[in-house]
Parts: structure tokens; sequence; C-alpha cells
């Protein structure tokens, strides 16, 4: 199958448009600052409390706060990546 100069340009500024749709549309759903800041720091006080529960010898743990801290951790090391 051959290819050719112009469909390949085609392409790429077919791909470009949307990259830049894309963009847009993120700037324009941007969360609220006080918003996003209060959510942030939900997530430090709910990660400080399960990272201390889970770490606590002796003490009998919820199966469900055990989860969500498996789900924070990793969704701690996603974040880390990125």
């Amino acid at each position: 199958m051959g290819t050719s100069a112009t469909e390949l340009r085609k392409w790429v500024q077919q791909h470009r448009l949307a990259e830049a749709r894309e963009k847009a549309e993120m700037r324009n759903r941007a969360p609220d600052p006080a918003r996003a800041l209060s959510r942030g720091l939900g997530l430090v006080a709910f990660a400080r409390a399960a990272s201390s529960a889970a770490t606590i010898s002796g003490r009998n743990v919820p199966p469900q706060d055990l989860r969500a801290y498996q789900r924070w951790a990793r969704l701690r090391a996603t974040l880390r990546v990125a």
C-alpha cells in the first residue's frame, strides 16, 4: 500500500488540529482554583490517615480502608511516573 507525501501531510495536519482542539478544551475545563486546592488538601489528609492506619502494627484495619489505601498508593505511584 503506497502513501503519498500529500496524504501524509494531510494526516499530520489533521492530527495537529485535533491536538490543538484537545488542548483548548482542557484549558476551558480547568477546575476552579479554590476547589482544586480543597480537593488536593483532602487527598493529602486522606493519604496521611490511610498511611498511618495501615502502618500501625497491631491495629485491626478494616478491609475497605486497606483497599482504599492500596488504590491511593497505586494512584500516587502512577502520578509520580507521569
